[in-house]
């Protein structure tokens, strides 16, 4: 029985070393709360024109997909085809946060802006890199784009 007993605990150890343990949390107000500090000053960055600053902001896996010439040149025209920004509301938002040996923390923000121009919905997709959140996808949903 002694025999028994110390081969399950010798089994026990060696599944605990092979196995992943992780946790999850959705929608925590505090991750919402760093990504909102992220999206506000990118909207501050793109109304003064400084797209160098709102380069710091994104993520180096935004940065494998488009290069940063290529997102000014987005934000830009972004702002021209809009028009200057008048007001936002965060309509929805959702987060995730994994927790243990493969931790990960990811965030989504839905804006409804008003521009002097048209309205759009602005989604801001964020992930936690380098204990920071960073902006890793950026969707502009308007019908400037269909004119």
């Amino acid at each position: 029985m002694k025999n028994l007993f110390l081969g399950l605990m010798a089994l026990s150890c060696l599944l605990l070393v092979n196995c992943r343990l992780n946790g999850t949390t959705i929608n925590e107000e505090y991750i919402k709360e760093d990504a909102v500090k992220v999206s506000d000053k990118l909207y501050g960055y793109i109304e003064k024109d400084n797209y160098t600053e709102a380069d710091k902001l994104f993520s180096a896996q935004f940065f494998k997909v488009i290069n940063k010439g290529s997102l000014h040149v987005f934000l830009k025209k972004n702002k021209e085809l809009l028009g200057g920004f008048k007001s936002r509301v965060l309509s929805d938002w959702g987060s995730r946060n994994v927790v243990g040996t493969n931790p990960a923390t990811e965030c989504k923000l839905v804006y409804t802006s008003g521009y002097t121009k048209y309205n759009a919905v602005e989604t801001i997709s964020l992930i936690k890199e380098g204990g920071e959140m960073k902006i890793v996808g950026y969707h502009v949903d308007s019908d400037a784009y269909l004119k």
